[in-house]
């Protein structure tokens, strides 16, 4: 590409970065108030109008919704403010339209040049809902120019790294991406030689929706008890949620003060009250913040462990059980920080305990919560990047008894193929998809087909010839799908027939009319349950 707009939606701010083939991405100062960022800020105004960004950071605490972003995360509808209501749709749209217009004559918004970021954790239906709302929001997105936030972050690095080093980039790569909505942790085969696109294998990602503003409420919880300890109950003072509202700012100031500073004061602002000023200590935030670092460290040995089961030549099962923390942390070759929280000292401290033997580094070109919105403004072509599970829908077509086409999902894009705690507990995981008994037909031939998330038609193609689908016949039992991490797909279909594929890891397709899906077939057929020499363990046989 000659040309890219990365735009990163984010819990605490939104950001804008413009690439041109040949020059690093630039951050676009979309800020009003001397900043880079548009504060992702939602609000209403006494006569009931939206008001965003700036805007709504000047309206009472009640009639604002800080970090917009989660209404999606936890799937709300609607935001109640004040006496006001106001649907979750309208506000970002008004967000991200703000957006849009401060950039227009100064950045170019073409379509498909303009990348949207999502944290990987996201489901189908929550990126769709997404894309729906940035596309009558003036920014031409679409399902081929969203990218995981992780990935845009270690696409950053990975440039800017050969860019400053002069040298190739080889080995696994874990991005560390807390902002402040999500934690998003994903591990990386990275193999970028100079001169080429570097080709990107996502082998684990999960996320938690726990992350800066966890600590901040911790943070405020803290400051409310040294205001009681100083005779102050909020909730005896006439507006106690304004005054909440007003001390989680505060905190938030603090925490960022505290990323250099090991203590410093706390002024509370309220009109019409003289609060006592209040003192914070990063040993305060650390304690604070030890919990949830804790359960951030559970995270990272789980999407550590799910990563060994992506490799197409895996370890045996019992082999991967017994890898603790230090022998899967020898593995990682580099660790990227990405996100406002990146600047946290303990953060950076958490992850040198867990990766002593790795580059450890916050550098991707630009500040740590400037990475992601700078590798979705990368000019690079995006299409060498595989994902840890597919972006893209498995649809069994076939005629059914009416002699019309008829359809049933088998996977939608994006869905998690297991349970994070899984990943501890097995080594072998998979997704599996089998319709009820009378769901299908019992005689006859469907066809697995492949549609992008925005729902146009792979063309599926098996050792280089291309066809219709992968071919399922039905028969006394229901057919059963298989689809593991490392791109294998098993289909047993009605009469107990096994046929195995595999695609090269889980491809990201771009384009439209010109999608292909290379598949190759397989001579393995097992499934855990069969206890074959791989998988005798009893832990997985049914």
């Amino acid at each position: 590409m000659t040309h890219a707009v990365g735009v990163d939606f984010g819990t605490t701010t939104t950001l804008l970065a413009e690439g041109r083939a040949g020059r690093l991405p630039t951050v676009f100062p979309a800020g009003l108030r001397g900043t880079s960022y548009v504060p992702s800020l939602v609000g209403v105004a006494a006569d009931g109008s939206i008001r965003v960004a700036e805007a709504a950071s000047d309206l009472p605490p009640d009639r604002v919704r800080r970090s917009i972003k989660r209404a999606i995360t936890h799937g709300e509808t609607e935001l109640s403010l004040a006496d006001f209501t106001v649907s979750v749709e309208e506000g970002i749209r008004a967000l991200l339209t703000e957006l849009a217009v401060r950039a227009r004559g100064d950045v170019e918004l073409q379509p498909g040049a303009v990348r949207l970021g999502c944290p990987a954790m996201w489901t189908g239906p929550q990126r769709k809902r997404l894309l729906d709302i940035a596309r009558t929001s003036g920014l031409p997105v679409d399902d081929h120019t969203l990218v995981d936030e992780p990935v845009a972050a270690g696409v950053a690095w990975v440039n800017h790294r050969m860019t400053a080093t002069r040298s190739a980039v080889k080995g696994q790569l874990l991005v560390f991406d807390m902002g402040g909505g999500t934690l998003d942790v994903a591990v990386l085969d990275v193999h970028a030689e100079l001169g080429q696109v570097p080709e990107i294998t996502v082998l684990s990602s999960w996320g938690v929706d726990e992350a800066g503003d966890a600590l901040d409420d911790a943070l405020a919880r803290d400051l409310e008890g040294q205001l009681e300890e100083q005779g102050v109950v909020l909730g005896s003072l006439p507006n106690p949620d304004g005054v909440r509202s007003a001390l989680r700012q505060a905190a938030i100031e603090a925490k960022e003060r505290l990323s250099t500073a090991l203590d410093t004061t706390v002024a509370v602002r309220f009109p019409g009250l003289d609060l006592p000023v209040l003192t914070l200590s990063r040993e305060q935030l650390e304690v604070a913040f030890a919990p949830q670092l804790e359960r951030a460290r559970a995270l990272v040995l789980i999407v550590m462990k799910g990563a060994q089961v992506t490799h197409e030549i895996a370890k045996s099962p019992a082999e991967i059980r017994a890898m603790q923390q230090s022998s899967l942390a020898q593995e990682v070759d580099y660790v990227l920080l990405a996100g406002g929280m990146g600047r946290v000292p303990a953060v950076a401290q958490l992850m040198g305990d867990i990766f002593p033997a790795a580059e450890i580094s916050a550098d991707a070109g630009v500040p740590s919560d400037e990475a992601i919105v700078a590798g979705l403004a990368e000019t690079m072509s995006y299409e060498r990047i595989n994902l840890h599970r597919p972006p893209f829908h498995f649809v069994l077509e076939y005629q059914g008894e009416d002699g019309a086409v008829a359809h049933q999902s088998v996977y939608e894009a994006y869905s998690p193929f297991y349970a994070p705690h899984l990943a501890l507990q097995r080594s072998v995981l998979y997704f599996e998809w089998r319709p009820g008994r009378n769901d299908l037909p019992r005689r006859g031939l469907g066809y697995l087909r492949v549609f992008t998330a925005g729902g146009e038609p792979v063309r599926i193609a098996i050792e280089g010839e291309e066809d219709h689908g992968l071919k399922v016949r039905f028969g006394n039992s229901p057919p059963a799908v298989l689809i593991y991490p490392n791109g294998r797909v098993l289909i047993i279909d009605g009469k107990g027939e096994r046929t195995a594929f595999m695609v090269p890891r889980w491809p990201v397709i771009r384009g439209k009319d010109h999608a292909v899906l290379y598949v190759k077939k397989a001579a393995d057929t097992r499934t855990p349950d069969l206890g074959s020499p791989w998988m005798k363990d009893p832990l997985f046989l049914h």
